[in-house]
């Protein structure tokens, strides 16, 4: 019995599965560590595409009158398939860019979406869940386009769904009062984690307004990572908790809680409109080991483009050779500089191009760069040559060196 005692001490007292070490890491995860924001500032480089990326490849999107794209928010991909978010309903694409499919119908009514806020893939089981808007409902489509199931969801701002069919919940907390800002919820609805929310004030003026775009979360190597707008710490869910995994620390360049603009309220305005441009906020993903952080200004449209490498610690703010922040050169067929937007898979990234922006931005290249492989160079031309300003868009996928 004294001896079951003290075992039953020490599984309490270790630090394992779940529980956080003396490292300040959870056992099975890598160690937390800080990115500081104000030393990548300091550290700004030219970088060229092929410093970072092998290979660039571009898939035009067919155009019909059954798959017109007004303008790419998510895709989300599996070895086969593209799925776009086309606002009221999704567009499945082959891999080469064939249209397949429109899935679900818009409307409010039952089976109908009215606006979709979040997309999620679930490839294991061949299914995609869409967050509805209007209606606190999460659907659920076979890669075929059926309805699978729908599911009453508690009212958050984004909800993604992982691939054991829990949800991560995101509450902005633009209200004044939400209790958790992250919540892990299984598919009874249960809340088995939470991340607390400690900024809230009691609205008084009954409206809400929003100041910037909100981070959506993503995943890595089938791990999910998510963040607050106002906050530094990247979080990640680990058995049934949700622990924090690193931070990108703003130091003077986060927004004082007392400054949020809809904590401000409408009658504020001014006050937020004189101190914003002095603060940022950062959006993120990450894929083959390397943090893509957009920092954006709270007054402005300034964006900062950094790119954070994991394993060596480092990072750099991107720059065009002329004090502006801006993507990767692209020397790799000296088409349009790149910066993605979003993920295919863990060595590869994408960004849509529209064809008007993109022969513009082509037209308005300030000087010529060599390309490194002069036949990619000729396909692209011969792509944009053949490609109408009326067509959908098409998505520029790089594939990344990995380490």
């Amino acid at each position: 019995m004294k001896n079951l005692l003290i075992m039953l001490i020490l599984l309490l007292t270790c630090p394992c599965a779940g529980q956080m070490s003396k490292s300040g890491s959870f056992s099975g995860q890598d160690k937390f560590f800080e990115i500081k924001y104000e030393d990548i500032l300091k550290n700004k480089k030219v970088v060229l595409l092929s410093q970072v990326a092998s290979n660039v490849e571009y898939i035009k999107l067919e155009t019909n009158k059954d798959c017109l794209i007004g303008g790419i928010r998510e895709c989300l991909f599996t070895d086969n398939l593209i799925f776009i978010n086309n606002k009221d309903h999704i567009l499945k694409f082959s891999r080469d860019g064939k249209f397949l499919q429109k899935i679900g119908s818009p409307g409010r009514g039952p089976g109908e979406i009215d606006l979709i806020r979040t997309m999620s893939l679930i490839p294991e089981k061949k299914m995609i869940a869409v967050q509805k808007n209007a209606i606190r409902e999460i659907m659920y489509f076979s890669f075929d386009g059926a309805v699978i199931k729908t599911v009453k969801i508690p009212d958050a701002l984004y909800i993604k769904v992982m691939n054991d069919g829990r949800f991560i919940a995101y509450d902005a907390g633009a209200d004044g009062f939400n209790k958790n800002t992250f919540s892990l919820i299984n598919e009874n609805g249960d809340t088995i984690s939470a991340i607390k929310n400690y900024c809230t004030w009691k609205n008084t003026s009954g409206m809400v307004l929003m100041a910037g775009s909100y981070p959506m979360p993503f995943t890595s190597k089938n791990k999910w990572y998510f963040k607050d707008r106002y906050y530094d710490t990247i979080y990640t869910v680990f058995s049934n908790k949700i622990i924090p995994s690193y931070a990108i620390k703003l130091g003077k360049y986060r927004l004082p809680d007392e400054l949020r603009l809809e904590r401000l309220g409408p009658n504020n305005t001014q006050v937020f409109k004189e101190k914003a441009p002095n603060y940022f906020y950062t959006t993120l993903f990450e894929s083959a080991g390397k943090l893509f952080i957009v920092s954006n200004c709270f007054g402005k449209g300034e964006n900062k483009y950094l790119l954070y490498d994991k394993q060596e610690r480092i990072g750099t703010l991107l720059n065009n050779g002329s004090n502006s922040s801006t993507g990767f050169i692209n020397d790799l067929d000296a088409g349009i500089d790149f910066w993605p937007i979003g993920v295919v898979n863990d060595n590869q990234v994408y960004r849509p191009l529209n064809i008007v922006s993109l022969k513009k931005e082509l037209e308005n290249k300030s000087e010529e760069i060599a390309a490194k492989y002069p036949d990619k160079k000729k396909a692209l031309e011969k792509l944009i040559s053949e490609s109408d300003i009326s067509d959908n868009p098409i998505l520029m996928i790089v594939t990344l060196i990995s380490r």
